[in-house]
């Protein structure tokens, strides 16, 4: 965020975990972004969706986008040959960050559960 500092995250992390609290155990989950949507299994982008309850069809169209994709690099006015992808979420599609969010949505669910549980 303009005007934040990867130390302010390390500065609040320290107040949490010097501050005093109950007999509670308490977790501290760190997560990096980085290539995120490269890493978006599409297997269980598709189950999550299922699960979801989106519409069959709606997820038919997905699978055409994103099942045996293909692309190529393009640099200094040369294209390499097609290679396969197999995991990701396209560069520049729309849907993307979306697709991004209803797969990592089960991870948040699984910790607001939890947390609830144990409230």
């Amino acid at each position: 965020m303009l005007g934040r500092h990867s130390f302010h995250n390390t500065r609040r992390l320290l107040n949490i975990i010097s501050s005093p609290s109950s007999n509670i155990p308490e977790v501290i989950i760190s997560l990096d972004a980085e290539k995120a949507f490269d890493r978006v299994e599409w297997s269980f982008l598709f189950f999550a969706l299922q699960k979801f309850g989106f519409n069959p069809e709606f997820i038919s169209w997905i699978k055409l986008l994103y099942t045996s994709p293909v692309a190529s690099v393009h640099t200094n006015g040369l294209q390499s040959a097609p290679f396969p992808l197999h995991r990701g979420t396209r560069q520049g599609c729309p849907l993307s960050p979306l697709l991004f969010a209803i797969a990592i949505e089960p991870l948040a669910c699984h910790i607001l559960v939890r947390n609830l549980q144990n409230s």
